[in-house]
């Protein structure tokens, strides 16, 4: 299997996983089943509804390194916001230049990888504003 089939896979089994089940709520990024002890991860991103049929290995964990935990907390657009250990961001965020195959064929995010894909729109703004400034102030 390829890097694209096996990301195909992971989307199709996301799909298929779809949820309808009561839920308590435990932290902005856990919920927790009410009928037994089963957690349901969320994304941290705002406004990411998506990620509410996907299964629990479709999330990933904020980084250690503390420059890339930064950035992926700007990428969330939540204002003063700092993520827990329970705080993971989605696979629709990922472009798939994020992800390679490890040494089991499994794939994995990438520990250089960034949230690039279905930002908060005012996230997306601010961004390219920066990009514009420093184009224009390099010369």
């Amino acid at each position: 299997m390829n890097f694209s089939q096996a990301l195909a896979k992971i989307r199709e089994n996301e799909e298929i996983r779809a949820k309808s089940t009561p839920i308590a709520m435990v932290a902005p990024e856990l919920k927790q089943n009410t009928e037994d002890t089963e957690i349901t991860k969320t994304c941290a991103v705002l406004g990411c509804e998506e990620s509410k049929n996907l299964n629990s290995d479709s999330f990933f964990r904020f980084p250690e390194d503390p420059s890339f935990k930064q950035i992926w907390t700007d990428l969330t657009g939540r204002n003063n916001w700092t993520p827990t250990d329970y705080s993971y961001i989605c696979v629709q965020h990922f472009s798939v230049d994020c992800f390679e195959c490890d040494a089991h064929d499994a794939v994995v995010l990438n520990s250089k990888a960034v949230p690039s894909l279905k930002l908060p729109k005012h996230v997306l703004e601010v961004l390219f504003m920066n990009i514009v400034y420093k184009t224009q102030h390099s010369k």
